[in-house]
C-alpha cells in the first residue's frame, strides 16, 4: 500500500502494486511525503499546509499551523517523531515530536529551498534556487555550510 500526493491536491492509495486507487480531496499541492513506516507519514505542500496519517494514509490529520504559511517543499522524518522540512524562504524546520510543533533553524539564505537529500540524521544536503547548495553533518543544529 503507497499513498501518493498528486496535483490539485489528490490524496491517493495504492494496493496491490498500483492497481487500485482511493482518492480524497486535500489541499496539498507541491507537496513532499514521506512515510516511516507502513502507518505513519507525512506530507507538506503549498501554503505551509501539514497532513499526517498514522493509519496507512487512510486518513489524514492537519500538524501544529506553526509550521507557517511558506511554501513547504520536502519533507524527511529519520524517526517517527524526528524530522524536518524545507520551505521555499530559505525556511528549514525541525520537529522532535512528530509534528506537533517546529523549531525554525537558521538556514542563511532567503532563496527558495527545492529538495533535500538526508543521508542520516546528523548530515544532509539541500538545494535552491541562486544555486544554493547548502550541507549539515551535525542535523541542523546551527546554521548550514553554503557551498
Amino acid at each position: 500500500m503507497s499513498p501518493v500526493v498528486g496535483g490539485g491536491g489528490k490524496r491517493s492509495r495504492s494496493y496491490s502494486l498500483a492497481s487500485t486507487y482511493t482518492t480524497g480531496a486535500y489541499a496539498l499541492t507541491r507537496a513532499g511525503l514521506r512515510f516511516v513506516d507502513v502507518n505513519t507519514g507525512y506530507a507538506v505542500g503549498s501554503g505551509g499546509v501539514a497532513r499526517k496519517p498514522t493509519n496507512g494514509g487512510v486518513t489524514w490529520s492537519p500538524l501544529n499551523p506553526s509550521v507557517g504559511l511558506s511554501d513547504l517543499q520536502e519533507v524527511h522524518f529519520f524517526t517517527a517523531k524526528e524530522g524536518v522540512c524545507i520551505a521555499h524562504d530559505g525556511k528549514i524546520r525541525r520537529t522532535a515530536n512528530g509534528g506537533t510543533s517546529w523549531s525554525l533553524l537558521t538556514s542563511g539564505t532567503t532563496a527558495n529551498l527545492n529538495d533535500m537529500h538526508i543521508v542520516d540524521p546528523y548530515k544532509g544536503y539541500i538545494v535552491g534556487g541562486s544555486g544554493t547548495i547548502l550541507k549539515t553533518t551535525h542535523g541542523g543544529q546551527s546554521r548550514p555550510a553554503q557551498h
